[in-house]
């Protein structure tokens, strides 16, 4: 499996996953381990899981002895946890390109206003009214 990462800044370590690994090469690692929203003194790296993967078939196999966590979710991190535990290969890839957390409430309004004003059909309008909000 391949799990998409990006760099972060070291306050906003403590909200993300943090892969630890080996560099294969400037873009690819192989993960040694996945650490759950470590404090930025015991992050291993700077490379945070941005939930974009290609996972393998062992992926579903362990989700399927898995249990709900609390809100219902299976998380994938755990899974790459157990697979990493049981010495299954785990790749890491560093994602180009902007990338917002959309966990975040306001990440969450700038990645819609961005690509909003991306889109051909409500572009201009989108413009026209973020210019009405400086008057």
């Amino acid at each position: 499996s391949i799990i998409g990462l990006s760099q972060v800044k070291k306050e906003d370590i403590s909200k993300f996953g943090v892969a630890e690994g080996v560099k294969l090469d400037e873009k690819n690692l192989k993960i040694k381990n996945i650490i759950e929203k470590p404090s930025p003194d015991k992050a291993p790296s700077d490379l945070v899981v941005v939930g974009k993967y290609i996972i393998t078939p062992g992926v579903f196999k362990t989700l399927s002895k898995m249990s709900q966590e609390k809100s219902g979710e299976i998380g994938l991190s755990h899974v790459f946890e157990i697979m990493l535990s049981n010495n299954r290969p785990v790749y890491g890839h560093i994602l180009e390109g902007d990338w917002l957390d959309t966990g975040d409430k306001f990440n969450f309004v700038k990645a819609t206003i961005h690509l909003g004003r991306k889109h051909p059909e409500i572009k201009d309008k989108l413009e026209q009214y973020l210019k009405s909000l400086k008057k």
